[in-house]
């Protein structure tokens, strides 16, 4: 339903609203697990058709969190070159395993490999890590003239070095959602994205608790998790 967790909902077929969406069929070799990322799909989706990635184009991925690797997906899906980093070495390793290039790397190293592939800069830059002092900085990994796309999420207020982007020219885009829900479906369908390997805690409802202090704590160990509540 996307508003709340529910045990039913009674959806008319025929009609659709803002908070009742028309449903979707999931495919039958969609797993349940992917589908109920279905949301953050939409997400990654937006950030890349906002950004207007093309074919060849140097994509940059800061943070490998599940909407930093659906990001790189997705872009990579639209014929991208894309790079990413973390400071995870697990979830450099896990996105290594979906054909990602990714680096265990802090800003400046990751820099310094962006430069290797494209002098100038990336084409355009993923911010996903929702830390402002990461996104002060990432913004020195775009070329001039090219695109930042604030991807992550960031509670407060957002505050960065203003020269950072003026003297870049950036094109700056804040993607919240969006996207074609039947669109991610498709991408999931497909292929284009991979789920299943982002999801590395499965438990049951009466362990949710637990689940969301880690989740509150930021324990980078964890990554996508799902909750059966049955």
């Amino acid at each position: 339903a996307g508003v709340a967790h529910v045990s039913r909902a009674n959806i008319p077929a025929a009609s659709a609203s803002e908070f009742f969406p028309r449903p979707l069929m999931v495919p039958p070799h969609v797993t349940d697990a992917s589908a109920s990322y279905l949301v953050l799909v939409t997400v990654a989706l937006e950030g890349v058709e906002m950004a207007n990635i093309r074919r060849g184009d140097l994509v940059a991925v800061v943070g490998l969190g599940v909407v930093g690797q659906l990001c790189a997906q997705v872009a990579r899906s639209r014929g991208a070159n894309v790079v990413a980093s973390d400071l995870d070495a697990n979830r450099v390793a896990i996105a290594k395993g979906l054909g990602i290039t990714a680096f265990a790397a802090d800003i400046d190293d990751f820099d310094a490999e962006i430069r290797k592939r494209q002098e100038k800069g990336a084409d355009v830059v993923f911010e996903t890590t929702g830390s402002t002092r990461v996104l002060e900085h990432a913004l020195t990994l775009a070329r001039n003239y090219g695109t930042f796309v604030v991807q992550g999420h960031y509670p407060g207020n957002l505050e960065y070095r203003f020269t950072n982007a003026h003297w870049r020219h950036l094109t700056m885009v804040f993607p919240c959602g969006g996207a074609s829900r039947w669109e991610a479906m498709h991408a999931l369908d497909r292929g284009l994205v991979a789920v299943e390997p982002l999801i590395n805690q499965r438990i049951h409802a009466d362990q949710a608790p637990a689940l969301y202090a880690r989740l509150a704590q930021r324990d980078p160990a964890l990554l996508g998790a799902i909750i059966d509540w049955t």
